[in-house]
C-alpha cells in the first residue's frame, strides 16, 4: 500500500503538533512506513468504519518524546481505498477534549473526504 495523499487540515494538524512536540522527520518516515506496510494492524489500529469501497481506520501513534503508552501519544485518521492510502486526521492525545466522541469525529472526516 502506499500513501497517496494528504488533506491540507491534516497538513495544518501535523505541522502544529511537530512543532509543539519538537518532532523530526525521522518520527514522520517510521510512521507512513509502518502505516503503509500494515495499516489495520490490531491492537494499534482498528477499523472504525467500513463503508464497501473504503474503510477508515483510526490509528494509535506513540510519541517518542514521551514515557508513556500509545494511548497517550498521537491518533492518526485515514482512509484505505484500494491499495491507496489517504491522510485524513492526527490528534495529540493529549490534547483530546472529553466531549469529543468518536462520532464527532468521523462527521469531521467525512466533511473532509468531500474534499478528496
Amino acid at each position: 500500500m502506499k500513501i497517496a495523499d494528504q488533506n491540507p487540515a491534516y497538513q495544518r494538524e501535523l505541522k502544529r503538533i511537530t512543532k509543539k512536540h519538537k518532532l523530526d522527520d525521522s518520527f514522520l518516515k517510521e510512521l507512513y512506513k509502518s502505516i503503509s506496510k500494515k495499516p489495520t494492524q490490531q491492537p494499534d489500529a482498528r477499523i472504525i468504519r467500513d463503508h464497501g469501497s473504503y474503510q477508515i481506520v483510526k490509528r494509535y501513534v506513540k510519541n517518542p518524546k514521551k514515557k508513556r503508552s500509545k494511548k497517550s501519544g498521537f491518533r492518526i485518521w485515514y482512509r484505505l481505498k484500494g491499495s491507496d492510502i489517504y491522510l485524513l486526521m492526527i490528534e495529540d492525545a493529549s490534547e483530546k477534549r472529553k466531549e469529543l466522541s468518536t462520532e464527532i469525529h468521523i462527521r469531521t472526516l467525512e466533511e473532509r473526504l468531500k474534499i478528496i
